[in-house]
């Protein structure tokens, strides 16, 4: 419940700016005036990606009859330290090397 709360008054907040910035001028347009309408918007849409992305990979490993994410952390913290380490910088590589490709198709 909290999940859509959360989106719930990103959304609000997001129209709520949206007309405190243009109630000083009002031949401005939507995104032009203020950073903080984009970081706004960017936190609105990393949080919709997360969301789905986390719903669609529930999805898919109860079709593909995979573990559940509560015996999959039992597994992981049954692992010796440095196999834990080694995922993490595996993870941690895999999340920057995602970046790097989103900015450069960006770009």
């Amino acid at each position: 419940m909290e999940k859509y709360l959360v989106g719930v008054i990103l959304i609000l907040s997001w129209f709520t700016l949206q007309r405190a910035v243009q109630s000083g001028d009002l031949s401005i347009g939507v995104l032009d005036p203020s950073i903080w309408l984009l970081v706004l918007l960017s936190l609105i849409c990393f949080i919709t990606v997360t969301g789905i992305s986390f719903w669609i990979l529930k999805r898919f490993a109860v079709v593909m009859g995979l573990p559940t994410a509560g015996s999959i952390i039992l597994q992981f913290n049954s692992l010796e330290i440095w196999q834990q380490l080694s995922f993490y910088w595996a993870s941690f590589a895999l999340l920057l090397l995602a970046g790097v490709g989103s900015l450069s198709a960006v770009l």
